[in-house]
């Protein structure tokens, strides 16, 4: 079966089940990866007639949405945001959803850092958002963390009443770094470049699941379309994957539809041929 003809089949099943909930990514998929800006004029208008059918519209992204782009989430009609590796979910404005990372936890994972030399970084919901949303202890290496300490002391004082979602390395840690996260958090790799994680029993993929519940979405009526590693536990689990053109191989060979790539707009094409 060819890719257009895939298409046809679920545009069919969509047209037949009704609503459905999709669930996209930010960077690689709908924008080029770390654009803060909104997302395209083709893309925003493929939402807003999903939505005129009835189809609902998250974002589902590992940045925590203290870290988000506002422009970008203002950019396009979503219902919700599902930020954080599935650690918080907004819907409509309001928080349906949200695991949060206490100050012990933080502290446990900064005296890690002092002892081995490692580098981390927790993402929050607050402090005026994009920039603000971020602090780093240690090297934050090509993120550009705004607030970035040395001295663990620091930091911690930094951090403490802060409400953080998630953890974020600029490199993919040793052994012995990742064993010590796992223990923790659900860690998602990202070779050669990072790796996130919220705690344990969350990512992308639990996230759609969360939301169908509480929402009493069917929870095969879902889309999720990525272009990642972070993006393969969404992509295994909705009832409909869609892999991003310039997604890697081993992402592409585990989705039902694989798109034309975010530099053609394969977010927004797919979108209209689905339904359209």
């Amino acid at each position: 079966m060819t890719g257009q003809d895939k298409l046809k089949e679920y545009a069919k099943i969509l047209e037949k089940n009704g609503r459905h909930a999709f669930f996209l990514d930010i960077d690689g998929t709908m924008v080029l990866p770390l654009h803060q800006g909104g997302v395209s004029e083709r893309l925003k208008n493929a939402i807003e007639k999903g939505r005129e059918k009835g189809h609902l519209f998250f974002v589902n992204s590992g940045r925590a949405l203290g870290y988000m782009s506002q422009t970008l989430l203002s950019s396009a009609p979503f219902d919700g945001v599902i930020s954080g590796m599935g650690a918080h979910i907004v819907y409509h404005g309001e928080t349906i959803y949200r695991s949060v990372v206490g100050f012990e936890t933080i502290k446990k994972v900064a005296d890690f850092c002092e002892e081995s030399g490692d580098s981390i970084i927790f993402e929050g919901e607050s402090d005026g958002r994009e920039d603000g949303g971020r602090y780093a202890y240690g090297d934050s290496g090509f993120f550009k963390v705004k607030y970035t300490y040395k001295d663990k002391d620091e930091f911690l004082k930094a951090v403490q009443g802060k409400t953080m979602i998630k953890m974020t390395l600029p490199y993919v840690p040793s052994l012995e770094y990742s064993k010590f996260l796992e223990s923790i958090f659900d860690v998602a790799y990202v070779p050669p470049i990072y790796a996130e994680g919220a705690l344990i029993g969350h990512d992308k993929g639990k996230a759609i699941k969360k939301t169908c519940e509480i929402l009493s979405i069917p929870y095969e009526n879902t889309i999720a379309v990525g272009d990642s590693e972070n993006d393969r536990g969404m992509l295994t689990s909705a009832g409909i994957s869609c892999a991003m053109g310039n997604a890697p191989e081993r992402l592409k060979d585990i989705c039902d539809i694989v798109c034309d790539s975010v530099l053609n707009e394969g977010c927004a094409a797919l979108i209209e041929s689905l339904i359209i």
